[in-house]
């Protein structure tokens, strides 16, 4: 087993962190929990308050993995064209005064409230003229969408795998549970034409835009970084508490033949002559 380079798995309490609509907190047995909540837009320009889960993949690797477990708790809400961007991948938004954002995810996960579906959106892009608002797409095809289910499909845990070529500043594979993430016709890989962006940088939570949301609630936990391209023998972690902890089989077997041993030991003395 391939040990990671750096992890984050919630061990430790923090207090809950608050934006306008958005809650972030730790959540007993460890995990970090995003509860956004249902509300207008806030505002004429795009921002952010993001939150890093604290690991970022090293470019100077020749093979990264970047994994997570990512778990949805599904709720009511109403069908109206609404979505909640759920976590996302590079830098964000960032304001600039005046002219808006600087540059936005390099892709991102949105629950929209009209299917109730998850979608893995590849819709990065970057300032290109201040002063004007003039932006360009970081990725070659523009856009590309990926249906990644309804949102019932998430209320078990999943992993979340990336496999990122440092040298190559792309990402090899994008897997969602059992699902790998094609990208679009004509393309083997996703490589964005990066200008100071990180793609090593890591997932990101928090809020994100200014525009209208819908309400969402979701858990992340198991944040990995590993130096090859790696994947999980199993989707679903074992229950907690679950399995036969090794030293104590040990302990039983050295018990139960100490036991056999003496009883036999007995039967040799009581046996006549």
């Amino acid at each position: 087993m391939v040990e990671p380079l750096a992890s984050n798995t919630f061990d430790k309490y923090f207090a809950p962190l608050t934006f306008k609509n958005v809650t972030v907190s730790w959540e007993e047995p460890g995990h970090l929990k995003v509860d956004i909540q249902a509300a207008g837009r806030y505002g004429f320009y795009y921002s952010s308050e993001m939150v890093g889960m604290g690991v970022e993949a090293p470019l100077t690797l020749l093979e990264a993995t970047y994994a997570f477990r990512f778990k949805m708790n599904p709720q009511a809400r109403i069908k109206e064209t609404k979505h909640a961007d759920l976590f996302w991948y590079g830098a964000g938004y960032s304001y600039a005064e005046y002219w808006g954002c600087v540059s936005w995810p390099l892709f991102r996960a949105y629950l929209d409230a009209s299917t109730n579906h998850v979608y893995l959106v590849f819709d990065g892009k970057i300032q290109v003229s201040w002063g004007t608002g003039g932006v360009r797409s970081i990725w070659p095809f523009g856009e590309w969408i990926v249906d990644l289910g309804d949102e019932s499909e998430f209320k078990d845990w999943k992993w979340i795998i990336i496999h990122i070529d440092p040298q190559d500043r792309c990402f090899r594979k994008i897997m969602v549970g059992d699902m790998e993430i094609p990208p679009p016709p004509g393309y083997d890989r996703f490589k964005p034409d990066l200008e100071g962006e990180n793609v090593g940088k890591g997932v990101f939570v928090g809020k994100l835009t200014g525009v209208e949301s819908t309400n969402a609630q979701f858990l992340i936990d198991d944040v990995y970084v590993y130096p090859t391209y790696w994947t999980p023998s199993a989707e679903k972690p074992p229950a907690e508490g679950a399995g036969f902890p090794s030293w104590l089989l040990w302990l039983l077997l050295l018990l139960g033949g100490g036991a056999l041993t003496a009883a036999a030991l007995k039967r040799r003395r009581k046996k006549p002559a």
